[in-house]
């Protein structure tokens, strides 16, 4: 009886173990600007760059479904051809037993003269230094320019007010564009332009806004090349 016993767990212990911390990671991927859903091809790179496995999202919902992870550190590479190629880290945390998590990711269009407005600005009111903290604001772009090597942008910058100091917006132009440069993105790939107004497509408010909250003249990344 003893010998059938250990039999018996000797043929469930690999069974055991093969469902202890695995992870199932479902969610959607979405257009950043429609929020409709895309179809696209989603690769999943582990921390030593070995891509592990791979899975689709379905064009009808944009619902991907990626089985068999390991708690871990992930970098998700999305591919599909009429948006720009992204990637996203996520964290698998570690567990004890098999598990299903939901990350959705959203995704830019490639399409050329397309604008991004950065609905948060990397600029405090009436000044040109880029602020503590922006990078979080332009990584996603950063990436872009990283991950699609044939594409060109040009950074466009506004007046926060009518009043304010003559070459403000230029200055934040070329503050953005030497952040760029800093991070190795090469010169020929990026072009920029200012205007000393304020911007039509997206003015300040005619009223005032929650307390704290200050206009902040708008920043456009517009491709110009793909």
């Amino acid at each position: 009886m003893k010998k059938l016993f250990c039999i018996i767990v000797l043929f469930f212990i690999p069974f055991i173990s093969f469902s202890q911390g695995i992870v199932n990671l479902t969610g959607i991927v979405i257009d950043e600007q429609s929020r409709q859903p895309v179809g696209a091809r989603l690769q999943f790179f582990d921390s030593n760059n070995k891509r592990v496995t791979e899975a689709p999202s379905a064009k009808s919902d944009g619902e991907y479904s990626a089985a068999g992870l390991k708690p871990g550190e992930y970098t998700v590479k999305i591919i599909s051809a009429q948006y720009f190629t992204e990637t996203f880290n996520v964290t698998i945390p570690a567990s004890d037993k098999y598990s299903e998590i939901s990350h959705d990711f959203s995704i830019k269009e490639k399409q050329l003269h397309k604008a991004f407005l950065l609905s948060t600005s990397p600029f405090e009111r009436n000044k040109s230094k880029l602020r503590i903290g922006f990078e979080e604001f332009l990584q996603s772009y950063l990436e872009i320019l990283n991950n699609n090597a044939e594409v060109s942008i040009e950074l466009q910058t506004y007046l926060d007010s009518p009043g304010n100091k003559n070459g403000l917006a230029k200055e934040r132009a070329k503050n953005l564009v030497d952040y760029f440069l800093a991070k190795g993105v090469s010169s020929s790939r990026i072009t920029s332009s200012s205007s000393e107004t304020v911007d039509s497509k997206n003015p300040p408010p005619s009223k005032s806004g929650a307390k704290g909250k200050r206009y902040v003249g708008s920043t456009y990344i517009v491709v110009t090349k793909i």
